[in-house]
């Protein structure tokens, strides 16, 4: 059943004498009143290329062929809406680049783009890109290496035996990111083991230094021990005694330092 609009522009068509012009207006109909249109003109993520590319303004002005080829891409635009703010938080978002950007009005390339967006339950991510800012996704300057994610918190946060997305949103500042949460799990599973391997070489080094010390404390004191024992059984003279003393306690000092 036809609606009012669709009535008003077939009459139109009949009272225009232009067969090319009754054609545009059919089409300019077909486009808005489809509701892969509708759907397109409340994506947050696309406002910025409709506006630019879909707009009523804009499709006022286009020929015929532009217009058919405009119309069928309209499905396709709301498929990757869909799956784009998908991807952020369940797919291979973080592998999106400014190279995968699309051309909003070309068949090919939107459809590259979908070819290499994946969906998964099984591959979440982390991210702060919500669906105003989804385009973002393609940007270079946002952080999608879980490395670099990582280097970024600080050392009281990657300490932590667990890190959850609220603790990464609130210290990336104003910086996007959209990361692989098993890739950044990894990493930190391998941050905290090398922690603890070198906590534990810290201590058994500090222990292994006790030792030392202790040791050199022992020999100094046998030492004068030794010295003690030679003077009181006449061994060595009382005069003797006395540099004898002076020699061991200048060499324990520097067996303290160097030895």
């Amino acid at each position: 059943m036809k609606t009012a609009f669709d009535k008003f522009i077939s009459l139109l068509g009949k009272c225009s004498e232009n067969g090319d012009e009754a054609t545009r207006l059919q089409l300019l109909a077909s486009i808005i009143q489809s509701q892969d249109y509708k759907v397109l003109s409340r994506a947050v993520a696309l406002k910025t290329a409709f506006q630019e590319f879909y707009s009523m303004p804009v499709l006022e002005v286009l020929d015929n062929k532009t217009l058919m080829e405009r119309e069928k891409l309209l499905h396709k635009l709301v498929s990757f809406h869909y799956q784009l703010i998908q991807c952020i938080h369940g797919g291979n978002g973080p592998e999106l680049t400014e190279k995968d950007l699309p051309d909003f009005i070309s068949s090919k390339s939107i459809s590259r783009v979908l070819s290499k967006i994946s969906l998964s339950h099984k591959t979440t991510n982390y991210s702060n890109i919500g669906e105003e800012d989804a385009l973002k996704l393609f940007s270079d300057t946002t952080v999608k290496s879980a490395q670099k994610c990582f280097e970024l918190l600080p050392v009281s946060i990657t300490r932590q035996e667990s890190i959850s997305e609220e603790d990464i949103i609130k210290n990336m500042g104003d910086s996007f990111f959209c990361i692989s949460i098993d890739e950044f799990e990894r990493i930190h599973q391998e941050f905290l083991d090398f922690a603890e391997k070198g906590e534990r070489t810290i201590h058994a080094e500090k222990i292994r230094w006790k030792k030392h010390i202790l040791l050199k404390i022992v020999v100094i004191l046998l030492c004068f021990g030794a010295a003690f024992a030679c003077s009181q059984y006449g061994l060595i003279s009382e005069a003797s005694t006395q540099i004898v003393y002076l020699v061991m306690l200048i060499a324990a000092i520097l067996f303290m330092i160097w030895g």
